[in-house]
């Protein structure tokens, strides 16, 4: 009994050697994460058994005690941690779907405090919790797909494991009696599936419809040049020169369109990083500087000294001021300034963290009040016509809207007589909580 008992690295690998082995395979892609869970809840007995087998080989074997009690304590930390680094969010809850334990993934989705919480308090969704009480109702595997809306739209796919079906697919293991009649839930987050799945839908669809006339356009005057215009020189050069104007929207507009299905692709995953507002909205005037000055117009950067830091992606915001400022030099009056005004505020709105504000303001046709909801739509043009002739794609605050969204920001736009046209962008500084 004493060899059976006694504690050695052959059982400690024994005892671990099927969680190493299914990580790794889940890690592949080759086993899917209910498995794993079904692993560990067949692997805790064993564990368990080692640790008690190493306590009792302590009691006998007192001139090493305390190396053997430390490494018990040690193998007693393992499996938490091991369940704890899954990328998935796993929870265990009781009969009344009160949570047990959690794992740091589910932390982080749901917050803390989920022990010994009913799992309603911190899951605010019908569909998941109805689909959680089936479950225990029936003991059979149930599984559903969830959105859920916060600073971007987030998909889970989730699956709800009787404790009954874990313990007969793992050969009856001994299970807590605080878990018998629950359930394992695992939320598997498959946002970037399916945002990548209507992207590529998207972009079927839009790409047809906006480059249906550029494309009739360009198909009509290359009929006429091989036909009535082939011995015309001045034809053919006025219809080279629309040709070429419109192959250069068709490929500005698939430019946009892929930038936008990318950045939306990741808009649930804010930028940890930090950038200068002040260096980027300086390199945006340079670039732009040329273009406002063949309007006859020019920019005006006031920004205060010492500003802080924005938590962002510079290439991103690159992108936002860039299209503002190119937006505020398309529609704006000749002879008159673009302004760009910076400022700290204490409280972002809805948000309340601190941020700094930008404006960009310029002197232009007045908006009409009903269009202004709509302009960061895709595709959406108050005047049609003007907006083609000045080569827009009709997606440039659309894009905007979507990377001040992915950096929990804040865009407003007003338009009158007085004041001219005015976007102001929110940025949380990096002081925000």
């Amino acid at each position: 009994m004493a060899q059976e008992n006694r504690f050695t690295p052959n059982r400690i690998i024994s005892a671990l050697l099927p969680m190493g082995v299914a990580l790794a395979l889940y890690s592949a892609d080759f086993l899917p994460f209910w498995v794993i869970a079904l692993i560990a809840l067949g692997s805790m007995p064993s564990i368990v058994r080692l640790i008690m087998r190493a306590d009792e080989t302590s009691s006998e074997r007192s001139g090493i005690s305390g190396n053997i009690v430390n490494t018990s304590k040690g193998i007693d930390s393992v499996a938490p941690a091991i369940i704890d680094s899954l990328p998935d969010a796993l929870l265990a809850v009781d009969g009344d779907m009160v949570v047990l334990e959690s794992n740091q993934a589910a932390r982080d989705l749901l917050g803390t405090g989920l022990r010994d919480s009913d799992l309603g308090l911190s899951l605010r969704h019908p569909e998941a919790l109805r689909a959680i009480e089936t479950a225990l109702a029936t003991a059979e595997l149930v599984s559903l797909d969830l959105s859920i809306i916060g600073a971007g739209e987030q998909y889970l796919f989730m699956q709800v494991m009787p404790v009954s079906i874990l313990s007969d697919r793992a050969n009856k293991p001994d299970v807590s009696s605080e878990l018998e009649g629950g359930a394992i839930v695992v939320l598997h987050d498959v946002t970037a599936q399916k945002k990548s799945e209507k992207m590529r839908a998207d972009f079927v669809t839009n790409a047809s419809h906006e480059l249906r006339t550029p494309l009739a356009t360009l198909v009509g005057f290359i009929e006429t040049l091989q036909t009535a215009a082939a011995d015309d020189p001045k034809a053919r050069s006025r219809f080279l020169g629309i040709m070429a104007r419109e192959s250069g929207r068709m490929s500005r507009l698939i430019d946009d369109l892929l930038s936008l299905s990318r950045i939306e692709l990741d808009e649930h995953v804010r930028p940890t990083g930090t950038v200068l507002l002040d260096q980027i909205l300086s390199s945006a005037e340079e670039m732009l500087e040329h273009k406002a000055k063949g309007q006859h117009m020019g920019i005006i950067l006031d920004v205060p000294g010492e500003l802080p830091a924005v938590i962002g992606d510079y290439d991103q915001l690159m992108q936002v001021f860039q299209n503002l400022i190119d937006n505020a030099i398309k529609y704006g009056a000749e002879n008159t300034d673009i302004c760009i005004t910076v400022s700290t505020i204490d409280r972002l709105p809805g948000t309340g963290h601190a941020g700094l504000s930008v404006e960009v303001a310029n002197q232009g046709n007045v908006i009409p009040s009903e269009h202004l909801p709509h302009l960061t739509d895709r595709f959406y043009r108050v005047d049609n016509a003007r907006s083609r002739e000045l080569g827009s794609t009709g997606l440039g605050l659309a894009i905007v809207k979507h990377i001040v969204s992915r950096h929990r920001g804040t865009l407003s736009i007003e338009s009158n007589a007085e004041a001219g046209t005015r976007i102001k962008i929110g940025l949380p500084t990096d002081k925000a909580n």
